[in-house]
Parts: C-alpha cells; sequence; structure tokens
C-alpha cells in the first residue's frame, strides 16, 4: 500500500468496478482543467454535494485546484500541480493495464 496526498494506493484501486479516490480526483482534475462551476463538476462527475465539498477541499488543500469568482460564481481550475497528477495518474494507468493485458494465464 501506498500514500499519495493523504491517499490510499492499494493494488486494486485500478481493477475494482466502483470508483477509488484516485479515479474520482482524476475525474475532477480533467474536467477542471478548463474554469468550471461547480453545479457542472457534480453532475459530470456524478457526486453529491456533500461528497464534491469534500473533494474540493482536499484537492485546493494540496494545490491541486485553485478557486476564483467568475461571472456566474464561483470557479474550479486545475493547477500545474494539478495536471501534472493527471499525466502520472493516466502513465501509472497506462502501466498497468497494459501489463495485465499482456498477461498469459
Amino acid at each position: 500500500m501506498i500514500m499519495i496526498l493523504g491517499m490510499e494506493l492499494r493494488d486494486t484501486d485500478f481493477m475494482r468496478k466502483k470508483r477509488g479516490r484516485f479515479q474520482i480526483t482524476h475525474e475532477i482534475l480533467s474536467l477542471c482543467q478548463k474554469p468550471t462551476v461547480k453545479t457542472r463538476i457534480m453532475h459530470k462527475c456524478n457526486l453529491s454535494n456533500s461528497n464534491l465539498h469534500e473533494y474540493l477541499k482536499s484537492l485546493i488543500y494540496h494545490g491541486l485546484l485553485s478557486s476564483f469568482d467568475g461571472k456566474n460564481g464561483k470557479v474550479y481550475q486545475t493547477t500545474h500541480n494539478g495536471c501534472r497528477f493527471i499525466a502520472s495518474y493516466e502513465q501509472l494507468r497506462k502501466l498497468l493495464f497494459h501489463e495485465i493485458e499482456h498477461v498469459q494465464i
């Protein structure tokens, strides 16, 4: 088990049907590469208001997401470090799934 940004990464995190914290974090950060309002994030990522609030608070605290006042209210956007998280997540996911596809049982 590995701890990254206070989130546990287990071997099964990339293989389970239910979304894990890393996958949800990736979805939020990917969506927010362009400035995005909270309701759009909530609907596109299929999260309750309370769950989204906790994710946004954590992502802002860890410097992966920023917020600012837009013309339609508070807007969220992925930071440079958030973009690095997206790239690392996708690279790790590609590495793990590439290996699984080529395993003969």
